[in-house]
């Protein structure tokens, strides 16, 4: 199944390498959800490699009940959460829907690594904006940093134009219903192939800022982004970061992705708690960073509180910390 590359982004389809960032013996958690009749089941089986979940090729949905399998691809292990389809016309649907949610949530503790939803080329978008206002009312906005669309199409039917068109419609519609950028990856719904577009020819640069608090973590990330508000900043008090921060720009002709982290040693702050978040922000970047920028301050000491700190990021994120 060398075709399921492309699940974390659409930039770089090298999500299951065995050189992840994430500690060789994590287990990556996926939830797979969409609307009745669009494949969701199927996916889930695609991403496993084999023919966990029962399918059909009606537009009513299979399955009743969210159900996990597991598996393992290229030495990665992969549990896989199937839920039963999305309708925005059934009242008693969506509540039952919101129910196996929560199951789902329950069957991937600690959390996701990420949503993956699936839409049919062809489909109306509206149709599914009632989908991620459901999820979102249910787990927050934080949410939709961890969902990729997998736009399915058929490349023996349609051009290669129209599929790139309908994603960059798909990336827009997104854009504008979420108010953030949204992973969409195409996917030819055959034979599971990742469909490589023009855009995604693009270099990408993926790098993770941390650092103590009022060091300037933030502002150094939009300096990199070239933009000033991507991340808010803090010139007074306490640290606004409290959580992962993505921003996407493009920069002679390379794809700049800049994950901000939340400053080590903040008052109110359990560190236990603030190392737990950076971590998830290194699986944010997923196949991983190509730099990790600690930042210091000109013209300060090197203190005692920053150099405990790099050996916390050490243990935290291994060996491989230190070559970043």
């Amino acid at each position: 199944m060398q075709n399921i590359r492309w699940l974390q982004t659409d930039q770089n389809p090298e999500l299951l390498d065995k050189e992840v960032n994430l500690g060789s013996n994590d287990e990556i958690r996926l939830i797979v959800i969409g609307r009745t009749g669009e494949g969701i089941s199927t996916l889930a089986n695609n991403i496993l490699g084999e023919t966990f979940f029962k399918t059909d090729d009606s537009q009513a949905s299979v399955t009743v009940k969210s159900a996990f399998s597991r598996s393992t691809v290229y030495g990665r292990r992969l549990l896989v959460i199937d839920t039963p389809g999305f309708s925005h016309t059934d009242i008693t649907d969506k509540e039952d829907f919101k129910k196996e949610l929560m199951t789902a949530l329950r069957m991937t503790l600690p959390g996701p690594h990420a949503f993956v939803c699936t839409i049919q080329i062809g489909r109306r978008y509206g149709e599914h904006l009632g989908l991620f206002k459901t999820i979102e009312s249910i787990f927050g906005s934080d949410m939709l940093k961890y969902l990729v669309v997998v736009f399915a199409v058929n490349k023996l039917t349609i051009d290669k134009i129209t599929i790139e068109e309908n994603a960059e419609s798909l990336r827009n519609w997104l854009k504008y219903e979420l108010k953030r950028d949204i992973r969409v990856v195409v996917v030819d719904s055959i034979n599971n192939e990742y469909l490589k577009l023009e855009d995604d020819s693009l270099e990408e640069i993926r790098i993770v800022i941390v650092g103590h608090i009022g060091n300037g973590k933030s502002s150094t990330g939009n300096t990199i982004l070239g933009r000033s508000n991507f991340f808010k900043l803090s010139i007074y008090g306490p640290s606004i970061t409290e959580e992962c921060g993505m921003g996407v720009s493009r920069r002679d002709n390379k794809r700049i992705i800049v994950i901000d982290t939340p400053g080590l040693q903040e008052p109110g702050l359990n560190t236990e708690v603030t190392l737990k978040e950076i971590r998830k922000c290194v699986g944010v970047c997923l196949p991983g960073p190509h730099a990790i920028l600690f930042v210091l301050q000109i013209g300060k000491r090197f203190t005692k509180e920053e150099e405990q700190s790099v050996t916390q990021l050490e243990k935290l994120l291994m060996a491989h910390f230190m070559s970043f």
